[in-house]
């Protein structure tokens, strides 16, 4: 397999936003999912994650842990995420991203359509076997997506200019 697949950690738990009977059912079981169709898988790791809560993760030997970094990027590479600030940014960056909805924040809409791939984490299991993943394209970010950037950019730098102003 030419892709590499990238996890982006989020601090469910450490957050407690989640139990654990939940994370597991979500997120590991998910992945675990996931483990059994790639060669690797890399989990890139919050700073503030606990690497223990992927302990669970079937195929140790196929895991590999580590931070994001922007070196990932432009190469084909394949993103795995819920919703992060590095997975929307990827998204605009027209990476490939695998957005899994876990049921718990919902996203507008045009952040899923404008992923490579949207599915919902009690699918996966599913879909996965009817996906080629070699075959997943790059993200399309539409003009409703791309707004929740520009928005913020144009806040930021009319903040700047009222700090400069006074």
């Amino acid at each position: 397999m030419k892709n590499k697949f990238f996890y982006i950690c989020q601090t469910f738990l450490e957050d407690n936003r989640m139990n654990r009977k939940t994370f597991k059912e979500r997120v590991i079981y998910p992945l675990n999912s996931l483990l059994n169709k790639i060669d690797s898988l890399n989990i890139c790791l919050h700073p503030r994650s606990e690497k223990t809560l992927y302990e669970p993760l079937n195929n140790s030997n196929k895991i590999i842990f580590n931070s994001y970094s922007k070196a990932y990027e432009n190469k084909n590479n394949i993103f795995i995420g819920h919703y992060s600030t590095i997975i929307f940014k990827l998204i605009a960056k027209s990476e490939k991203v695998m957005l899994i909805d876990l049921d718990w924040d919902e996203l507008p809409h045009h952040v899923y359509d404008s992923s490579s791939l949207f599915l919902k984490w009690n699918d996966l299991n599913r879909e996965l076997k009817d996906i080629n993943l070699e075959s997943i394209n790059s993200s399309k970010p539409n003009k409703e997506f791309l707004s929740m950037f520009e928005d913020k950019l144009y806040l930021q730098d009319s903040r700047v200019i009222k700090k400069i102003l006074k």
